[in-house]
């Protein structure tokens, strides 16, 4: 558990930052029913996709 707390603080947050410095970034409770997470999903993806 240790190391993958290490690996997710010096690979995966700086990923994480990069993309919320330009508003691409998008957090998502994956603690909700599958239901519910793929209806966030495809609003976030229906709005990325109507910007463009």
């Amino acid at each position: 558990m240790h190391k993958r707390l290490q690996v997710y603080h010096e690979q995966t947050a700086p990923v994480r930052d990069y993309y919320r410095q330009f508003n691409k970034f998008y957090s998502i409770d994956g603690n909700r029913t599958v239901n519910e997470v793929f209806n966030e999903i495809e609003e976030i993806l229906t709005s990325v996709f109507q910007q463009a």
